[in-house]
């Protein structure tokens, strides 16, 4: 248990970001004839060899709004509804700084700016949770191993001992907590830290090449997803960090990327893959309550889940076809597949967005450089707009 400590709180620097990240305005390049005719605006980040580039795109005409250039968006962008903000971390490669940028749209109007930006030392921000609300997202940085917590409305950015070179978190104890992992292929810890003290509570060895963590709040436990199964952690006060036992996985040597529900729900979903990359067919579902592993056949290779901020919708391109695979996550259901465009064999093949009212699915194709808008009913493709540059990672806000 660590000594009380004061906790680092700071807000975001507010004004002119020329002055903290690299912009180019493109004066609304327009890219052909490309669209989906659907009223709102796509947050992109790409590379190109050793170009990085943040794009703001519109959804209606497939025009770019605004480039945000040489910023490496390592692993996330964040989309807040409930505010119409992006929030996307990286690297400002000019600095080579880690940086956290929020943005403030209008779907309707497409209108922009950049409500705050921060510098954070350590290294890029990696990894990336946001609470049942989206009131928080919680973030690592691996060069100083802290755990940070952003309100996505006040902007104010706390900061605490005890994440990890690669951690995943979760919030837990109404947001008081933090879950987070650190470490992979030397073995895996798992810590709770209290926000109010600065204090971590307990530590727990969690196996090896622990990729994901979730929790639950009526059984009061976390999951960690290792090497060797998903291992059982107590959350509950009078027995928190008590390891509780290890669920065998479906295959052997079975690793994974966890994909979460909102926070305190029943299931958690993950992409599935076998040693040396070959891909599953099926998602495998944690059922938190019973402690049971179950898979949902989709017949296809399956790349990385997205699911919506609601956590009723998920979907998932293919690494065997040209399809996008789409998933009901509180039936554990899948719906159907639709044919989109080329995904790759990498890890991070393809990411996926929801529509607000979750009616289209938007799904990216980093080989055709497009983005593909679908109708999670009907499976029908609603048009496609052409990218400047390779996809890695995309989200939308719409009306």
């Amino acid at each position: 248990m660590s000594k009380p400590r004061d906790i680092s709180r700071r807000g975001f620097l507010r004004g002119s970001i020329a002055a903290t990240v690299g912009v180019s305005m493109l004066g609304g390049e327009l890219r052909g004839e490309s669209s989906t005719g659907l009223v709102g605006v796509a947050m992109v980040t790409s590379r190109e060899k050793d170009r990085f580039r943040v794009d703001l795109i519109s959804l209606r005409s497939g025009r770019i709004l605004h480039t945000f250039q040489d910023f490496h968006a390592s692993h996330a962008v964040v989309p807040v509804e409930g505010l119409n903000r992006f929030f996307v971390h990286g690297m400002d490669m000019r600095k080579q700084i880690g940086v956290l940028m929020a943005v403030e749209v209008n779907p309707a109007t497409e209108a922009w700016s950049v409500v705050g930006v921060q510098e954070i030392g350590g290294g890029r921000p990696l990894h990336w949770q946001p609470n049942r609300s989206h009131s928080l997202i919680q973030y690592n940085t691996i060069g100083d191993k802290l755990l940070h917590v952003l309100d996505t409305r006040t902007l104010e950015l706390e900061s605490f001992e005890g994440g990890g070179k690669h951690s995943n978190m979760a919030f837990y104890n109404h947001d008081q907590w933090l879950v987070a992992t650190d470490r992979l292929k030397d073995g895996t810890t798992l810590r709770v830290v209290d926000r109010a003290s600065g204090q971590i509570l307990s530590e727990t060895a969690a196996g090896g090449w622990g990729h994901g963590v979730t929790v639950n709040d009526k059984t009061e436990r976390a999951f960690v997803w290792s090497n060797d199964g998903m291992h059982i952690v107590s959350l509950r006060a009078e027995s928190l960090g008590q390891h509780l036992g290890v669920l065998e996985p479906s295959v052997r040597g079975q690793r994974s990327w966890f994909c979460w529900t909102p926070q305190g729900s029943r299931f958690s979903h993950d992409q599935t893959w076998y040693p040396g990359d070959h891909f599953a067919s099926w998602l495998t579902v944690v059922d938190m309550e019973k402690d049971e592993l179950l898979k949902i056949e989709a017949g296809e290779q399956l790349g990385t889940l997205g699911i919506s901020p609601d956590g009723k919708m998920g979907a998932c391109g293919s690494h065997s076809s040209n399809h996008v695979c789409l998933f009901d996550i509180p039936a554990n259901r899948f719906i159907g597949k639709v044919k989109v465009g080329r995904g790759h064999q990498g890890f991070f093949d393809r990411d996926v967005a929801f529509s607000r009212d979750r009616s289209v699915a938007f799904v990216t194709n980093p080989p055709d450089k497009t983005l593909t808008a679908v109708h999670t009913k009907s499976l029908n493709v609603l048009g496609q707009i052409d990218l400047p540059a390779t996809p890695e990672w995309m989200k939308v806000l719409t009306v």
